[in-house]
């Protein structure tokens, strides 16, 4: 049997001036200072100029300013909305329905099955479906369901919060530490012989971001003395051919020379002969001692340059 609105409520739900049903957008119902509503309409013609308003329910004034700021009668337009949809013979529709008959139910006719193997788990059920087709499993009322379910909610952020507090908590932990260890290692840099330091380190350090680190901060410090080491040794070459090419040696007459002995130079005068050249080359000899000052003062000057490379690196 269905059941029908009393035609009094369509009297209730609409204005007592323009007889029209109350909404939320043309005809809305505004609440006057004696507790009944009339639509905003009717109101504002009902004003106009005057702040006197004469209820058409009960004759009382009203002191109305704007209607607008007036309350509106929101309940009242939820109950127009159902008695215009009972009157139109409009189907209803249900809030809920049963995942396995699919009758339509209300939320106080609605079980969950929270059997974890269930087919239906955590489903709308009709109660008749409940105790019939799932007889043994656990069956809980739709609002003792949401209850659990807010409880676990709860639950899974509060642990959420606890892991990303222990997360930070960890991320904050292995910062100092490689900070700490990047400390240490500064120190030894500074305070020891800082090439054997890493040459040392280079054979026990382990594939992980401390030992990424500290080769990184090896290359920065071996780069510049291996460019200092090479600059000093092409110095010293070029040095050395300069004072060869300077007194005309090759490589024998050079170890030719190593071999006499200073009694030969001292023991007697040159003779001069007549015209004829010997292969013995005269020499001027402030010109080499000039050339030989030069090239000596280059050498220093490259030395120089080198040692101060390597204290600067």
């Amino acid at each position: 049997q269905e059941d029908h609105i009393d035609p009094e409520m369509s009297v209730r739900c609409s204005c007592g001036v323009c007889f029209e049903f109350y909404d939320a957008t043309a005809n809305i119902p505004r609440v006057l200072f004696c507790g009944h509503s009339m639509c905003q309409k009717c109101i504002v013609k009902l004003l106009d100029g005057t702040r006197n308003l004469k209820c058409v329910t009960c004759q009382q004034f009203s002191n109305v300013v704007d209607a607008t700021a007036l309350l509106m009668n929101r309940s009242l337009i939820d109950i127009a909305d159902i008695v215009r949809a009972d009157e139109s013979g409009a189907p209803k529709t249900p809030a809920f329905s049963c995942s396995q008959c699919e009758k339509y139910l209300e939320s106080k006719e609605v079980a969950v099955c929270i059997t974890p193997d269930c087919e239906h788990h955590r489903h709308h059920i009709c109660l008749p479906c409940a105790i019939v087709q799932h007889e043994g499993h656990k069956i809980v009322l739709l609002e003792q369901f949401k209850s659990m379910v807010s409880e676990e909610c709860r639950g899974k952020l509060e642990q959420i919060k606890v892991d990303s507090e222990k997360c930070m908590g960890n991320t904050v932990q292995q910062s100092a530490k490689t900070m700490a260890s990047l400390v240490i290692v500064r120190t030894k840099i500074v305070s020891e012989n800082r090439l054997n330091f890493f040459v040392k380190q280079s054979a026990d350090v382990n594939d992980d971001n401390e030992a990424t680190e500290l080769i990184e901060i090896a290359r920065d410090f071996i780069d510049p003395f291996t460019a200092a080491f090479a600059r000093w040794n092409t110095t010293l070459a070029t040095m050395d051919k300069e004072i060869k090419e300077l007194f005309g040696m090759d490589e024998e007459q050079e170890t030719e020379e190593g071999e006499e002995s200073e009694d030969e130079s001292e023991s007697e005068d040159p003779v001069e002969e007549d015209g004829d050249d010997t292969g013995m080359e005269e020499y001027d000899i402030e010109l080499v001692m000039s050339q030989a000052n030069v090239s000596r003062d280059k050498a220093i000057r490259a030395l120089q340059a080198a040692d101060n490379d390597i204290v600067n690196a």
